[in-house]
């Protein structure tokens, strides 16, 4: 697993199993106390999207689900579906 504050990634086991964004201060979505990406500068993270670009983003943004509830800002599964 990746993640954490001093990680340059996030990955999880499986679309299954989609992390969660917690209620704590600062935010995070999360797997489990180790495996997390934090929101940080007015409540956004740095993602580096596999276009070369590079934005900051909300959780909230990362966490939408399409109708199959897979998270596919993760995934290349069919996102035309949303």
């Amino acid at each position: 697993m990746g993640g954490g504050p001093y990680d340059f990634d996030f990955r999880w086991p499986d679309t299954a199993s989609n992390p969660v964004v917690t209620n704590t201060s600062p935010r995070k979505l999360a797997l489990g106390p180790a495996e997390y990406l934090i929101e940080r500068h007015q409540g956004k993270t740095n993602v580096l999207w596999c276009d070369g670009h590079v934005k900051a983003t909300s959780l909230d943004f990362l966490a939408r689900k399409n109708k199959q509830d897979v998270m596919f800002a993760f995934t290349i599964q069919d996102d035309a579906n949303q």
